[in-house]
């Protein structure tokens, strides 16, 4: 709660809070804490009435302490309550932001249910205005929320195509590059495979982990929420992995090759005149792919976990974009709410060993194709 503060104290003098959806026990309450709190920290509030309907209409009403006082016991919200189509369009959502910046608000509060944060979600993506969501539901739409209110659920679905996309984009490059390096040097042999493994050994000597915050900490924004001036983060995260995979998957890749050169139907193929690169793409790119993906699913798991652990050290992505950070910004809340610490740690597991099943599978594929060659 102090860095939520200091958020509010240094960079907003006016918030706006509404309530939308169906009506919940709690919402009175929640709306006079917000109004007290910003009062005692010297920012104006606006209420918003009838939900996102009343935004779309500039439906604002000035509140403060005298507004919410005596409300703790009356049933529903003051501010009303409703569903608004309109805001479910791009226009409707355009036309509530004209309305923020027309009064002067700098942030806005919202009171209700999953769908309810799914529109204040789309209003922060699309418009740039910060949102604080407080849950108020009784459909039991929420997966548990975080110490601000944010939606577990939402932010686990959120953090999935970071954590997925970090870890296939990663591995797919690994691939391609490392490949290509690998079996160039089992094929070309001589200086060229002494240069290649140089960079592969060179490379693999160095300590992951302490190669890849450094990276992280030469080339990424110091400040996560403030990319601009640098590379965001999870861009050099991407480049930083991808960098030591390289060499892991390019060592795969050539002793792999080298397996598979010295086999008769190679040898036959060389003998008849065939051109170096129509075996390479006939006979030994077809053969070293499989054993690739094999391991290229067992190394997506561990990318996965080596991002997280670089949240925890404050080097992963975004805050709260991937399951890793997600994990590290609520660590600090395991003994009040640990089910936010759980959840991504939970779906970290499940994926990991969903990839190494995948992984062995394809192990076993190979092994008994191999076998029959």
């Amino acid at each position: 709660m102090c860095t939520l503060n200091t958020i509010f104290v240094k960079r907003m003098k006016r918030i706006a809070v509404l309530t939308s959806g169906g009506d919940a026990p709690g919402m009175n309450a929640a709306i006079r804490a917000v109004v007290r709190a910003s009062a005692f920290y010297g920012i104006e509030s606006v209420g918003v009435y009838r939900g996102y309907d009343g935004l779309v209409e500039a439906d604002f009403v000035p509140l403060d302490s005298k507004s919410v006082r005596n409300i703790l016991a009356q049933g529903g919200t003051i501010l009303k309550s409703a569903r608004s189509q309109r805001f479910r369009t791009p226009e409707g959502r355009a036309e509530a932001a004209v309305n923020l910046r027309a009064q002067g608000i700098d942030g806005l509060v919202v009171i209700g249910g999953d769908g309810t944060f799914t529109g204040a979600h789309k209003l922060f993506e699309e418009h740039a205005i910060p949102v604080v969501g407080i849950p108020g539901t009784i459909d039991n739409d929420l997966f548990g929320t975080d110490y601000i209110g944010v939606d577990q659920l939402s932010a686990i679905i959120h953090g999935t195509r970071y954590s997925l996309g970090i870890a296939f984009v990663t591995v797919f490059f690994g691939m391609v590059i490392g490949g290509f390096l690998g079996i160039l040097a089992a094929y070309r042999r001589g200086w060229v495979d002494a240069v290649i493994s140089m960079y592969f050994n060179t490379t693999l000597s160095i300590p992951t982990l302490i190669l890849v915050v450094t990276m992280v900490a030469i080339f990424a924004s110091p400040d996560p929420f403030n990319p601009s001036t640098t590379i965001p983060r999870v861009f050099v995260v991407i480049i930083a992995i991808t960098f030591v995979l390289i060499p892991v998957l390019g060592r795969l890749a050539r002793s792999s090759a080298l397996s598979w050169t010295g086999r008769e139907f190679v040898l036959v193929a060389k003998s008849m005149g065939m051109k170096p690169r129509s075996i390479l793409w006939q006979h030994i790119v077809p053969n070293v792919l499989p054993a690739m993906l094999s391991v290229g699913f067992l190394a997506a798991g561990v990318v996965i976990i080596v991002e997280g652990g670089l949240a925890l050290l404050g080097g992963g992505a975004e805050p709260g974009a991937s399951w890793g950070s997600l994990l590290a910004r609520n660590r600090g809340d395991i003994s009040l709410i640990p089910h936010t610490t759980f959840i991504p740690v939970f779906f970290i597991s499940i994926t990991v060993m969903v990839l190494n099943y995948f992984g062995d599978y394809f192990r076993n594929q190979i092994d008994g194709r191999e076998s029959r060659i």
